[in-house]
Formats: structure tokens, C-alpha cells, sequence
């Protein structure tokens, strides 16, 4: 469950991590950086295909020559960690735990531009990776929800007939499932109005 995301703030800590010959502001980077997202962002969704912050930020601090010495990943990670604030959603555990003990299988499909490590390490942080048969951060898979292709993949993985996805977007979760002949549940917590009609999909709060 993501509450802020603060890419200045991710802005600002890389900063302390290179060398800066230029030195250009946090405020001057962020604002490119906000230019390069407006361009992309609209053809990611378009053509349902992802592109990896990595393969982003390479651009970005070579456009500004910032160097460090940490590696692309590393990099990657300590934006994360400053620019992100998330928490398990209430109830998780909740779920997982009786899933674990009967035997049923549950991964991540995660519509993001981070790396799988990336993901990794915040699932750790809450002590919910071990629950996790695999996570496929579709920034490493080329295609994003709702592309089937990627929910295709993910039940290529996890194996077995009845399968399951939720997931609190209707027009990337729902749609994409429902897409790839999976059984979608909306997690809607909030009763949101559903955007997309026609689609079959059990609601869950």
C-alpha cells in the first residue's frame, strides 16, 4: 500500500551519493526528469509495455553527468528508499498465513518500473517476501497489466487451473486478468464506482 511518493526527496538523496561536476539542483534534475516522464508515461499506457527506472535514471544522470559509485541496482534502491513510504495492507497476514498452510500458492504481478530486488527488499522489510512463490516487477518483463501477456506468464509460473488474481485497480488488475481467463477479484476498500462495465469480477473490501 503506497501512501506518498516524493521523487525529489529520491532527487535530493542521490545527490549525496555522486559526484555533481555541474552542480545542478535537485529542483533542475526533478524537473527534467518530470519532462521525461510526461513523454514516456502516456506511451507506456498506450501500448501496454513497461520501461525500467534503471534504463530512466542512466539517461537522466548522464544528461546532468552524475557519476557514483554504486552499481545501477544500488542506485535504484536508494531512490526507493527516500522517495517511497509504503506499509502492508491492513489484513494481509490475515490472508497469507492460512493460504501458506493449506498449500495454495500466491505471488506478485506488480506493475512497476523497480527492479524485482527492489520489490524484494521492501516485501522483506514487513517479513512478507517468504510468502511469495515469485514476484515479476514488470519493468524486467516488457509488457505491464493489462497486457495479458504478463498474466499469462504469471499463471505459466504458478501452474495449476483455478487462479486467482487481486488487485485494487479495476482497469489494470480486473481488466487484465479477466483478459487472461483468470478469476478477478477488486479489492475495493473504499466502494469506489467501477470505471469499467461488463467486466465479471467478484468485489472484495
Amino acid at each position: 500500500e503506497q501512501l506518498s511518493f516524493d521523487p525529489l526527496a529520491g532527487t535530493r538523496h542521490l545527490l549525496t551519493l555522486c559526484q555533481n561536476p555541474g552542480g545542478f539542483t535537485a529542483e533542475e534534475i526533478q524537473a527534467f526528469a518530470d519532462e521525461l516522464s510526461g513523454e514516456i508515461w502516456p506511451k507506456a499506457r498506450a501500448t501496454e509495455m513497461e520501461f525500467h527506472c534503471q534504463a530512466f535514471q542512466k539517461y537522466l544522470h548522464e544528461w546532468f553527468q552524475l557519476s557514483f559509485e554504486l552499481t545501477p541496482q544500488e542506485v535504484e534502491l536508494e531512490f526507493w528508499k527516500s522517495a517511497y513510504d509504503s506499509r502492508p495492507t491492513g489484513g494481509i497476514l490475515e490472508l497469507l498465513k492460512p493460504l501458506a498452510r493449506m498449500g495454495i500458492p500466491t505471488a506478485v504481478l506488480s506493475n512497476t518500473t523497480h527492479s524485482e530486488k527492489t520489490l524484494r527488499y521492501e516485501l522483506a522489510r514487513w517479513g512478507l517476501e517468504p510468502y511469495f512463490r515469485f514476484v515479476i516487477a514488470t519493468a524486467e518483463y516488457v509488457h505491464r497489466k493489462p497486457s495479458p501477456r504478463i498474466f499469462r506468464l504469471a499463471a505459466r509460473k504458478i501452474g495449476g487451473r483455478d487462479i486467482f488474481y487481486a488487485g485494487d485497480k479495476i482497469e489494470f488488475d480486473v481488466l487484465g486478468a479477466s483478459r487472461a481467463g483468470m478469476k478477478a477479484l477488486w479489492y475495493n476498500p473504499k466502494g469506489a464506482a467501477p470505471s469499467l462495465p461488463g467486466l465479471s469480477y467478484l468485489e472484495v473490501s
